[in-house]
């Protein structure tokens, strides 16, 4: 005689089995696994592509700083780099040429100044993983652009899209003659 499963004999086997099977378990792994799968890499390219943004602004807000130091001490000009997590160091004291009125052309400051001066502020490119070029002397990381360039430290804290080679020169950002910020990968 078959026997037929009632209500109550389902609810006592369902109350016997206590917990989840351990394919139950793999499942819900495996799904967790997938959704990371995908999740990790996005995020990490939001990440790098903020950084990135940050860095144009970085540049944008040094070659401002390059031409104010330029205007108000009447032509010295500012050379020399700055790795933004390199920052940790006290600028030195800030030689004030703007109120001695003599013109200062030919003469030449170290980029760190900007710092000592005020002009920029630290905290605003200490998270960055780019070295800022001063361009002003010709400085051969500049791939001939004015005002400044930034060039990302390596692959691990900028991210892969952010260190390849375009036409045999590595990725930087810089500002165009028209005051724009903008990358070499759209030359």
């Amino acid at each position: 005689m078959k026997k037929y499963l009632s209500y109550f004999n389902l609810r006592s086997y369902a109350q016997s089995q206590k917990g989840f099977t351990l394919m139950e378990i793999l499942a819900v792994l495996l799904i967790i696994a997938v959704i990371l799968s995908f999740a990790i890499p996005a995020y990490n390219s939001i990440r790098f592509d903020q950084r990135n943004n940050l860095a144009k602004e970085g540049v944008k807000r040094l070659s401002e700083a390059i031409r104010s130091y330029y205007q108000n001490t009447k032509g010295v000009k500012i050379t020399g780099h700055f790795t933004g997590t390199g920052l940790g160091a006290v600028p030195p004291a800030c030689n004030d040429l703007s109120s001695s009125g003599v013109p200062g052309r030919g003469k030449t400051e170290n980029i760190m100044q900007l710092f000592a001066c005020g002009y920029l502020s630290g905290s605003e490119y200490s998270e960055l993983p780019y070295t800022f070029y001063s361009c002003l002397d010709n400085n051969a990381n500049c791939h001939g652009r004015p005002y400044a360039v930034a060039k990302a430290v390596d692959k691990k804290t900028a991210g892969k899209k952010y260190v390849k080679e375009y036409d045999g020169v590595p990725y930087y950002i810089y500002l165009d003659s028209a005051l724009r910020v903008t990358d070499n990968s759209n030359d």
